[in-house]
């Protein structure tokens, strides 16, 4: 889905009369349908009164449809490190970006008068379930449905029994077949699980989800690998208090950084380059925290690692 999307969108202007009936309704928009792609260049042409301002003013929230529903998309994280080590910093509570995503819903979501979706990809995903659970009640009732798509979870207790028991039925979950971020932490909500035309941590772009027709191609579980990768992640940070996850995270980022690259992709484009770089940085680290580390990047690039031109032996030697 795009930056700016619109669904049979429908705007009425209606002028009242003095008893505050309405007296006439003008249709400014019928059934307007677009997505509109981050990156787009995109001209809206017409003739006077044809809905240009309209349609921009709903984009901006400052006319609301007819009729419909409105949707909330919270901005997550992209490709870069920086954004990938956002997605892993949420693991240590209530960030800034929490509060302000559950102050924009309150604030939007009070004077909307149809109901809501909301949701979110990667970092997005995260902020729209933290909303959708602390939200006020006249919130709750008006929202329909939240989307969680590949985003990281939350600190096992962390929201109130009650809750989580009157949100989770709202709440579609996406991860794709190798996801890494979409399985961080805990998740109260079973997710469906969809194929990708990339390899490993690369699906968690979600321009790379499978789709046929109206719908995304389903898979039955995630990779072998990927599952090993959730099962590593799990096994060292489930168990942390949050100064040795924020040790941890800061030490594993140390180790991506000091490749030189500043996205997930141009460290699997480095090759053995990068490989080399990382291994460097990996020796500096204490013994405790170069064996957790090494362990975490092994799931994380495992399926990238196989494919590099090194002797097997060579491979579990630099990352066993």
């Amino acid at each position: 889905m795009g930056i700016i999307k619109a669904v049979n969108l429908i705007f009425d202007y209606i002028r009242h009369d003095e008893e505050e009936d309405k007296d006439e309704v003008s249709h400014a928009l019928k059934g307007v349908s677009l997505d509109i792609k981050e990156g787009d260049f995109v001209a809206i042409l017409g003739h006077n009164g044809s809905g240009k301002s309209t349609f921009a003013k709903l984009m901006n929230g400052i006319l609301l449809p007819t009729d419909g529903t409105v949707y909330i998309s919270f901005r997550g994280t992209d490709d870069t490190i920086i954004g990938w080590k956002e997605d892993f910093n949420l693991s240590n509570g209530i960030v800034p970006s929490h509060k302000r995503a559950l102050e924009y819903l309150e604030i939007k979501g009070r004077y909307i008068q149809s109901m809501l979706r909301i949701g979110g990809h990667s970092k997005g995903g995260n902020l729209a379930m933290y909303a959708a659970m602390q939200c006020s009640d006249i919130l709750q009732e008006k929202l329909l449905s939240v989307y969680d798509n590949d985003g990281p979870g939350f600190p096992e207790g962390f929201f109130s029994p009650g809750r989580v028991e009157s949100v989770l039925p709202k709440v579609t979950r996406i991860i794709p077949e190798a996801s890494v971020i979409g399985m961080l932490l805990s998740h109260q909500k079973d997710p469906r699980i969809i194929a990708s035309t990339q390899k490993g941590i690369l699906q968690h772009d979600a321009f790379t989800w499978e789709v046929m027709g109206p719908s995304f191609i389903e898979k039955e579980s995630l990779t072998r690998r990927a599952a090993a990768s959730d099962r590593s992640l799990h096994k060292w940070i489930d168990h942390m208090d949050e100064k040795q996850r924020e040790h941890l995270i800061g030490e594993l980022f140390s180790v991506l950084e000091a490749t030189g690259a500043d996205t997930i992709s141009q460290i699997q484009e480095g090759g053995l380059k990068s490989l080399a770089a990382m291994v460097r940085q990996l020796d500096k680290l204490e013994p405790q925290s170069k064996a957790m580390v090494q362990e975490l990047i092994t799931g994380l690039f495992g399926s990238w690692l196989e494919l590099l031109p090194l002797p097997e032996l060579d491979k579990k030697r630099f990352l066993p």
